[in-house]
Parts: structure tokens; sequence; C-alpha cells
């Protein structure tokens, strides 16, 4: 694939743009075929034609590959990730370079308590690169990074309650269960634990969701019995995959 891009010399402008468009049909799900715009057409031509998902990938790595860009950084770092667990250790550079200097890569709006806000000047979508950077560390047992970004996570979008529950979870796999407890009793303390109440747009009836005050008391009780029990964290043997980050 990296000949075939170099054959047809390629502008590293040229190479981004069809990388993105790549990336926002995948995260979609689904493509526009009357979008008049070139790069799209052609990623279209290429979903279509590749054996599959993990293909896609390939193609937007290869794509954004020498590319000193910050969005470059994020397409790689976040195709690595969806890549799946194996290449978390590839991840981690590109989506370290990201967060030193992040950038909006497409316009985006979040509904937080009942309203849309913007994606990028709200923090919502670092905190997104946050829990995958996390989540990578998490996956090579170096929590001590782990906690950093979860934490910077959270911070940027305390509304969601799983965001509480991946910090305390990596305190869980510290062995401190102490802390995992003060975090989702933070939780409860915020504003956030409440009940919503939400207008249908189809009919108008009013829904109430609990589901932050479910999620977060739910959890907090299975602390507190892996707190009676004992509960001592022990990590699976590890597997022969190397855990040496070179960034």
């Amino acid at each position: 694939m990296i000949n075939f891009f170099k054959k047809r010399k390629l502008s590293p402008e040229k190479r981004l743009e069809l990388a993105k468009a790549l990336f926002n049909n995948l995260n979609l799900g689904t493509g526009d075929d009357d979008d008049e715009n070139n790069s799209n057409k052609e990623a279209l031509k290429i979903i279509k034609q590749a054996k599959d998902r993990q293909e896609v990938l390939d193609k937007i790595i290869e794509l954004c590959q020498d590319i000193e860009n910050p969005v470059a950084y994020y397409l790689i770092g976040t195709a690595y990730t969806w890549k799946g667990a194996k290449y978390r250790t590839q991840a981690i550079p590109y989506l370290e370079k990201y967060v030193a200097n992040p950038v909006e890569i497409e316009k985006a709006f979040y509904e937080r308590e009942g309203e849309f806000i913007d994606g990028f000047s709200s923090g919502i979508v670092l905190s997104y690169v946050y829990s995958n950077l996390a989540r990578c560390y998490e996956g090579e047992y170096i929590f001590d990074k782990a906690l950093e970004y979860y934490q910077k996570a959270l911070e940027l979008d305390p509304s969601v309650a799983s965001k509480y529950i991946h910090l305390a979870n990596i305190y869980v796999k510290m062995n401190n269960l102490d802390k995992a407890i003060e975090v989702m009793q933070n939780a409860k303390n915020s504003k956030y634990y409440k009940t919503i109440k939400k207008v249908s747009p189809v009919d108008g009836t009013t829904i109430c969701d609990n589901s932050f005050i479910y999620v977060i008391d739910n959890y907090l009780q299975g602390l507190y019995e892996k707190k009676q029990k004992g509960y001592v964290y022990k990590p699976r043997k590890r597997t022969k995959q190397s855990i040496t980050l070179n960034y």
C-alpha cells in the first residue's frame, strides 16, 4: 500500500485528507455516496474494496506515516487502538504526541446535561483521547501512567459515570481499595449524581434517566464487597509481547 501511494506521488496534505476521510467513514459506520469531495469518494472506494476493517485501519496508518502533524498522530494512534490489544504499544507514542499538542480534528458536538456542546473546546474529545491512552497503558500494566490519564479524562468530562469507574478500577489494580472507594464517593457527591428528566421527541412524554446513579451505586457496592472479603488484585501472567516503549 505504501508503494501504491508513493507511485501516485500524493502530497502529505492529500494523504492526510484521504486518511481523515477513511477514518470518518469508519467512525460513522457509513458513508455518503453523494458527497462530491474527491477524498471521500476515494475513501468509500477503498473501504468497499478492503477485505475487512483491519485493512482499512492499516491504510490509514500507511497514509499518515512520516507526517509530522498532530492530526496524523491522532489518526495513527486511534487506528492502532481500534486494531486491538496487541497494537497498544504502537498506539501509545502517537497518542502521547497528540495530547502534547492537541488540535481539532473535525467539528463534533456531544450531549451533556441536555445540551449539545462543542467537543473540542469543551475538552470532551481530548477526554476520549486521554481514556484511550490510559486504556493502552492499563493493558500494558503501566498503572501509574494509566492513573494519570484516567484522572485527566475525568477532569475534562466528569458527567460520564464510566470515567469514575475506569479511574477507580486502576486503584483496584494497584490494590488501593480505599482510594477506589473515594473516587466513587466523589461521584456520589457530584452534581451529576441525580435523576435526569428528558422529554421524548417522539410523543413529548417525560423520561427519567437514573443511569448515572445506578452505575455508580452498583460499582461502589462491588468495591465494598471486595474490601470486606480482603480482595487482592493479582495480574495475569504477561504474554511475550514487549512493553518497551520508545518515544
